[in-house]
């Protein structure tokens, strides 16, 4: 899905037509991301939304300053929960 704030998966498509499974391992692997934690785009220049599937809510990360912040659990959400982000991502 595309907006003036970027692209995310659709990940049901993603799911059924492609290695999502793959590619999340790879992510979490790479970026050390905990598990309930879910990239909603491919951190197209080098930022990206993750959304924790336990709490609801959705975290705007960077590489950087802005990541050691997430994984170290530091980080507030920018989003309290997955319609307040859908609502701002397409600006409704």
């Amino acid at each position: 899905f595309t907006s003036r704030n970027g692209e995310i998966y659709q990940i049901c498509w993603f799911l059924n037509n492609s290695d999502y499974d793959g590619r999340l391992k790879m992510v979490r692997d790479t970026l050390k991301i905990p598990e309930p934690y879910i990239p909603l785009d491919s951190f197209p220049g080098e930022r990206g939304y993750f959304y924790n599937k336990e709490t609801g809510e959705v975290f705007d990360v960077g590489l950087g300053d802005s990541l050691r912040e997430f994984l170290g659990g530091n980080m507030k959400s920018r989003w309290n929960g997955f319609n307040e982000f859908i609502e701002w991502f397409f600006d409704i």
